[in-house]
């Protein structure tokens, strides 16, 4: 293991940079776009859309993230939910963006975007006081969707229900968010199980373990692969 990551660091000068890799392990069609807001974690990749023209409503952004077989983000983790936050925070973004979590369907029963539900033994969740699971009173009806402020590292409820009126006017503002992909099939399979989460991870310094040893296993792929196809 020790070996590859020497191996890797001597060639990076060499061989793809970490964007490269990206290039390598995430959907084609997505990088057939810009690619300057897009990463890879463990065995997803994301796009931040949170350049100028990109905002959307919740119902648009979760679309276009399935136009490229994806949702929007969902930080079931605290180790995940962190990597958002420093990647958004690295991009220079401090607004809220969509994430995908909302209770539409039914009052208080978030679901991800992938239709698991939120409330299971041993959920993670980072509701602001007051927001989300912990509201109250008259105003929690329609607060049905799910933003990520980087600034505060924390979740907080918003109201996205369609209504045309208040869409026509403006008063409903459309805001960035960040698209979750699957890495390409059978890109970076020998490292998944490495990389599962561990719902109940508290160390942070095994954290920064595991995203240290994502990159440089994620590089040593990608300089391997090079060296295969210059063969």
């Amino acid at each position: 293991m020790y070996c590859l990551i020497i191996f890797a660091t001597v060639l990076m000068g060499a061989f793809p940079s970490y964007a490269d890799t990206e290039a390598n392990v995430c959907p084609d069609d997505i990088m057939r776009k810009d690619t300057t807001y897009i990463k890879v974690y463990k065995d997803k990749c994301y796009k931040f859309f949170i350049d100028s023209g990109s905002a959307k409503q919740y119902w648009e952004a979760q679309e276009e993230c399935e136009k490229s077989k994806g949702n929007l983000a969902m930080p079931k983790t605290k180790i995940l939910n962190q990597f958002l936050v420093d990647s958004l925070l690295a991009y220079g973004y401090q607004y809220e963006v969509f994430i995908g979590l909302d209770d539409m369907k039914k009052e208080k029963t978030f679901k991800w975007a992938d239709g698991s539900e939120l409330m299971v033994p041993g959920f993670y969740q980072n509701f602001d006081e007051g927001t989300g699971i912990f509201r109250t009173g008259a105003s929690r009806a329609s607060k049905d969707c799910i933003t990520l402020d980087p600034v505060k590292n924390k979740w907080r409820d918003i109201d996205c229900r369609r209504n045309l009126v208040e869409l026509m006017f403006g008063f409903k503002k459309p805001r960035h968010f960040i698209c979750e992909y699957e890495i390409k099939q059978g890109k970076l399979s020998l490292f998944r199980n490495i990389f599962k989460e561990n719902e109940n991870e508290k160390d942070d310094s095994s954290s920064t373990f595991l995203e240290d040893f994502t990159f440089w296993s994620v590089a040593t792929y990608a300089i391997l692969e090079a060296m295969q196809n210059q063969q």
